[in-house]
């Protein structure tokens, strides 16, 4: 390693390599020379690779479908394997992270804004347009200690790990690893000390839960007012059903996916991360951080509670997904994966939809290209009910509005025109063996445009028929809630 400081070491299962990394961002092998005498046997270095741009920090050694792989992982928070027995013909394979689940929930009727915190969850009301959408056209945004109506503490040794708040803001339905609660809310309008003006508070009511429904969950969802979807840590499905007398307010469990179900076709046993509804309430999508045939499943809750479908793999792991549709036509479940890669299937019909099947497979071949240079996978997915043909696709930094009524163009064209984060796109851009015309056609095709302008996206839907809500992280605010660095001294310096 040149001098440099060594952080990990590790050793081959025949003990004829060993493996190092350290402050570099390289990867050396040393390997043992046959000898028939072991005594004379001599250690080379055999070849090096720099698959992380960082210092690299660990390294492991796993057995994986009878091939040995080695791992590291490093500052630049990247995970990458390689092949023991030949890394010198092998490049190293990066391992896609975990998708960010924001906790953040969207309740459409009342306009109100869910946070889940380590302890409590926070509401937001959001203010209404005061100028007609189409009139609108810079975002108007909110200010966080004037929409802020109530919190919801949870006493607990355990921090929260899911939430869910129903579409029409009536409950609230939240999890630790100590088992699940669920709240009814009530919007009581109150004064102000200000003065006369009237502002909306929450009013919770704990519900009492039976046994067989206090479990830990990994994702919750709520169908309706009625019935809440719980996914538990331990595998199987609870539809719980929600019944109410006057103020009260109670539950039973009105049918269990079994962990056979759930996880039909999937080798490992991760849990279930996310849940989707159709707009009509017919069909649960389940999905979880597995890849290949099984990771998303989809299940009939209307007529009957049985499993529908396995959605077969696709060329990367999924990274979210989402039901599109009004409710007055057969939804479509669409799923974006790493790559910016997106298929929609058609449910019903267990097979991808048109579009999809005019794409091909794999997809990532004729989407533009542009997608995947985008920094970050597409975390969310968004519908907007007025525009049936089209539908929102975004990332941290990015979103791209996706038409399926337009064709695809070769290229993405970012959105401001100027944007410094487009600067390394045009090299990556080749018209050699296309037309002219085609070239032109291009140019002026206004799909999968990339909208560039936001940053540190969390969250983004449709709150309304054009109007959406986007949710910003800035990074300034997190770093400095990080503690201070530590003083050393500086070579050369004093």
């Amino acid at each position: 390693l040149d001098g440099a400081d060594v952080f990990d070491v590790t050793v081959s299962s025949d003990q004829n390599k060993v493996m190092a990394s350290g402050v570099d961002s390289k990867l050396v092998s040393i390997e043992r020379i046959p000898s028939s005498d072991p005594r004379d046997s001599k250690w080379v270095l055999a070849h090096q690779q720099r698959s992380h741009t960082h210092d690299v920090n660990s390294l492991a050694t796993v057995f994986l479908g009878g091939n040995e792989l080695l791992c590291s992982g490093g500052v630049d928070t990247k995970v990458c394997s390689y092949l023991v027995r030949n890394m010198r013909e092998h490049r190293a394979q990066l391992a896609y992270k975990f998708p960010t689940k924001a906790p953040i929930v969207l309740s459409k009727g009342p306009r109100l804004l869910s946070i889940m915190r380590a302890d409590k969850i926070d509401f937001y009301q959001l203010a209404r347009l005061t100028a007609p959408l189409q009139n609108t056209t810079t975002p108007l945004p909110q200010d966080e200690e004037r929409a802020h109506i109530g919190s919801i503490a949870i006493s607990s040794n355990y921090n929260l790990i899911s939430f869910d708040v129903s579409d029409d803001g009536k409950f609230l339905a939240v999890s630790h690893t100590a088992g699940l609660l669920m709240f009814s809310l009530k919007m009581v309008e109150t004064h102000t000390g200000q003065g006369s003006q009237l502002t909306n508070v929450i009013v919770p009511k704990k519900v009492e839960l039976p046994s067989a429904i206090i479990t830990p969950c990994s994702a919750l969802k709520f169908v309706s007012s009625k019935m809440l979807v719980c996914a538990t840590t331990r595998g199987f499905v609870n539809m719980v059903r929600i019944d109410s007398e006057g103020e009260t307010f109670s539950a039973t469990l009105e049918h269990t996916f079994n962990k056979d179900e759930t996880r039909e076709s999937a080798n490992t046993n991760f849990p279930i991360t996310e849940l989707s509804v159709s707009p009509d309430g017919l069909w649960l999508a389940t999905g979880s951080n597995d890849y290949g045939k099984g990771c998303i499943n989809v299940f009939n809750i209307a007529t009957e509670y049985r499993h529908w479908w396995a959605l077969p793999c696709t060329e990367t792991s999924y990274s979210c997904m989402k039901f599109f549709g009004d409710g007055r036509l057969d939804p479509a479940l669409a799923v974006a994966c790493h790559k910016g890669v997106v298929y929609i299937f058609d449910i019903k019909e267990k097979r991808m939809s048109d579009w999809s099947e005019d794409i091909g497979f794999p997809a990532s071949r004729m989407l533009p290209k542009e997608l995947a240079l985008v920094s970050g996978c597409p975390e969310n997915l968004a519908y907007n009910n007025a525009t049936p043909d089209k539908f929102i696709m975004g990332g941290p930094s990015w979103f791209c509005s996706i038409d399926l009524s337009s064709p695809v163009p070769l290229r993405s064209k970012p959105y401001p025109l100027d944007h410094f984060k487009a600067r390394t796109w045009q090299p990556k851009i080749d018209y050699t063996h296309s037309k002219p015309e085609i070239k032109r056609r291009d140019d002026l095709n206004k799909n999968f445009t990339i909208c560039l302008r936001y940053a540190g996206i969390i969250f983004q839907d449709f709150l309304g028929d054009n109007e959406m809500v986007i949710v910003e992280q800035p990074w300034l605010s997190i770093v400095n809630a990080l503690p201070d660095a530590l003083e050393r001294p500086r070579y050369g310096g004093y």
